[in-house]
């Protein structure tokens, strides 16, 4: 395996094409004067969208009209056909035999069934103690929703549910309990449907795909290209560790967890000041960089709650992110306090504000 960085600075796509067809990326692979032995190669994107803009400069870095490309794939987006179709002449082959996955909106609506179901099964003084039930079809849908990034969260990580076997000490309020009880439709509840219709989670099918695309690359001569999954931008560090006083500061030490903590926490503290104590604002200028929220703020007709103005992020990565992270932050801050946490208190408010240029990075 080789290693290789492309300087931020750098237009990230064009020159990691541009290494790759001059054969600068892999020792012996020129494809510039045999431009048929692209074909040969798989290259990983970050995005679908990088996927696309890649096979337009393709043409541009070649300087033809048509060309053969690579296959290029989205990290972690295995497309079932796709990867059937690439496997080629490779003998030895995971079977492909996935169950299909239960997603979209017939798993909205089972989720929602069995969240309606278990709050039918909670007498009236429970209900009302229960917070987290409103009651109605708006509010259910609400929690089915929670409930399906829940799973998607712990399938993802690989955590087995019996870890929140143990969460709710019995001497807390029974507002816990019910909490608990209610993540029992992920725990029992939604195994049990899926189980019973063949089904799988949507997660889970993207990881045994992911583990067939890997047994696939590992029978073929490649090359085998992933670009895109970076750490932290040097730039960034450099300018974080100056701010805090860190001397001798050198990239190479992010790779020390508490160096990369303490970079990592202060740039958040520095945009949060920066952004006026604005948790979504802060949160997305940590993804995205601290001049798109402030752009997305000026064009604000109203002041809108944190939630919506997460919604409207123009980004899916950055609007995905906002609402992960801070549906993570409210359910942590809830177990380090043992009280209950408002996630809408902690999005807060997003006012209109007049665009202004930010001196971070």
């Amino acid at each position: 395996m080789r290693v290789s960085n492309i300087p931020s600075s750098a237009p990230f796509l064009r020159t990691l094409l541009s290494a790759l067809v001059d054969g600068r990326l892999i020792d012996g692979f020129r494809v510039r004067e045999a431009p048929e032995r692209l074909a040969q190669a798989t290259l990983y994107l970050p995005t679908q969208r990088a996927c696309r803009m890649a096979r337009e400069i393709f043409l541009d870095v070649m300087g033809q009209d048509a060309v053969l490309l690579p296959r290029i794939v989205a990290l972690g987006h295995v497309d079932e056909d796709e990867l059937d179709f690439a496997r080629g002449e490779a003998v030895e082959f995971f079977s492909l035999a996935v169950p299909e996955a239960l997603d979209g909106l017939p798993r909205r609506l089972v989720l929602m069934r069995l969240v309606d179901a278990w709050a039918k099964r909670l007498g009236s003084r429970e209900l009302a103690a229960a917070p987290l039930v409103a009651g109605g079809p708006a509010s259910t849908l609400a929690l089915a929703d929670d409930l399906a990034r829940l799973i998607d969260d712990m399938t993802t990580r690989g955590v087995d549910w019996s870890a929140l076997d143990n969460l709710v000490p019995d001497d807390l309020d029974r507002y816990w309990q019910l909490t608990l009880d209610f993540l029992k439709i992920a725990k029992d509840a939604w195994p049990a449907y899926l189980g019973e219709q063949n089904l799988i989670e949507p997660a889970r099918r993207r990881d045994l795909l992911i583990e067939t695309e890997a047994a696939r690359i590992a029978t073929l001569p490649g090359p085998f290209i992933a670009a895109g999954s970076t750490g932290s931008m040097p730039s960034t560090a450099k300018f974080v560790a100056r701010k805090i006083g860190l001397s001798n500061y050198s990239h190479s030490q992010m790779n020390d967890i508490d160096t990369n903590i303490t970079l990592g926490t202060s740039y958040l503290n520095m945009v949060l000041t920066d952004l006026e104590g604005s948790q979504a604002l802060a949160t997305a200028a940590y993804n995205a960089g601290p001049g798109r929220p402030r752009a997305w703020r000026a064009k604000l007709t109203r002041s809108v709650e944190g939630a919506i103005f997460a919604e409207s992020i123009p980004f899916n990565e950055t609007r995905d992110y906002v609402k992960k992270v801070l549906s993570n932050a409210t359910y942590y801050a809830a177990l380090f306090e043992s009280k209950p946490q408002s996630l809408k208190a902690r999005l807060g408010m997003v006012a209109p504000k007049g665009f202004t240029e930010s001196d971070l990075p």
